[in-house]
């Protein structure tokens, strides 16, 4: 399955976003967003920071 598409739309951009879940389409629609905003020939990764967060 494919994580997300770029799609034509009256708006400035539209992205499709896949996920098994409602979670998953969240991180594909960021993953999108990413793509769009970046030359990812330029990025390169730092590290890697698990987050943890709790509400009530």
């Amino acid at each position: 399955m494919k994580g997300f598409e770029i799609i034509e739309h009256t708006a400035d951009v539209g992205i499709r976003a896949f996920g098994k879940n409602l979670a998953e389409c969240f991180e594909n629609a960021a993953k999108g967003m990413f793509y769009l905003i970046t030359d990812g020939s330029e990025v390169s990764s730092i590290g890697e920071y698990n987050i943890k967060l709790k509400a009530e």
